[in-house]
C-alpha cells in the first residue's frame, strides 16, 4: 500500500515552472474587458461622470418627493433653482423656517452640471429663476421635463410621469410637442 502512495505522488509532482508574467498579464486584461462590457454600471462607477451622477441623484430626490407626498398625504414639492443649480425639497407641513432651513441646506449640482431649462404641463418652460414640481397627496404631478446639460454638449432628460411614479432617464434632449 504504501508502494501506491509513493507512485502517486511521484506521478503528481508540484511544478516549479509556474506562469509567466506576460501570460498573468493578458489573463488580467481579458478579464477587465469582460468586466467592463458585461457590467456597464460597475464600468460607470469606476469612473465618476459628475453628469450622470447628478441625473441619477435628481431622478433619485424625485422618487423621493412623490413618495413623501404619498405616505403623508401632504402636499410636498421641488424647488428647483436654475440660476444657482441647486434644488430642495419642500412638504406641506413645514414652517416658514423650516422652508428656510430647507432653501440655505439645498443639493447642489457639480461644478459644470446645470439644469438648461424646465417644462411642466400648464405652466410651461423656465430658463431662469426657480421653479416647483408639485405632487399632490396622492403622490400625482403634471407632467414635467428637466433637461439637464455639461459644458462637454452632453445632455439628459428627466421625463416625469404623474400616474405611473416613474422618472425616466432619456439620453439627449427630449421636447414635448406644442399641442399637448
Amino acid at each position: 500500500m504504501g508502494n501506491g502512495i509513493e507512485n502517486l505522488l511521484k506521478t503528481y509532482r508540484f511544478c516549479s515552472n509556474g506562469f509567466t508574467l506576460l501570460e498573468l498579464l493578458v489573463v488580467f486584461v481579458l478579464a477587465t474587458l469582460l468586466i467592463s462590457i458585461a457590467f456597464p454600471r460597475f464600468r460607470d462607477s469606476l469612473i465618476t461622470d459628475p453628469l450622470t451622477a447628478s441625473v441619477r441623484r435628481l431622478s433619485v430626490v424625485l422618487k423621493e418627493v412623490r413618495s413623501e407626498a404619498f405616505h403623508a398625504q401632504e402636499v410636498c414639492r421641488l424647488h428647483l433653482d436654475l440660476e444657482n443649480n441647486r434644488y430642495w425639497i419642500e412638504s406641506g407641513a413645514m414652517t416658514e423656517e423650516e422652508l428656510s432651513r430647507a432653501r440655505k441646506h439645498a443639493l447642489w449640482l457639480p461644478d459644470g452640471v446645470r439644469i438648461q431649462d424646465v417644462w411642466i404641463k400648464g405652466a410651461g418652460k423656465k430658463w431662469d429663476s426657480e421653479t416647483v414640481i408639485v405632487f399632490n397627496s396622492k403622490g400625482y404631478s403634471q407632467p414635467a421635463l428637466i433637461h439637464v446639460w455639461y459644458p462637454d454638449g452632453r445632455e439628459y432628460t428627466l421625463e416625469l410621469s404623474p400616474f405611473l411614479g416613474s422618472v425616466m432617464i432619456h439620453e439627449g434632449r427630449v421636447e414635448i410637442e406644442a399641442n399637448t
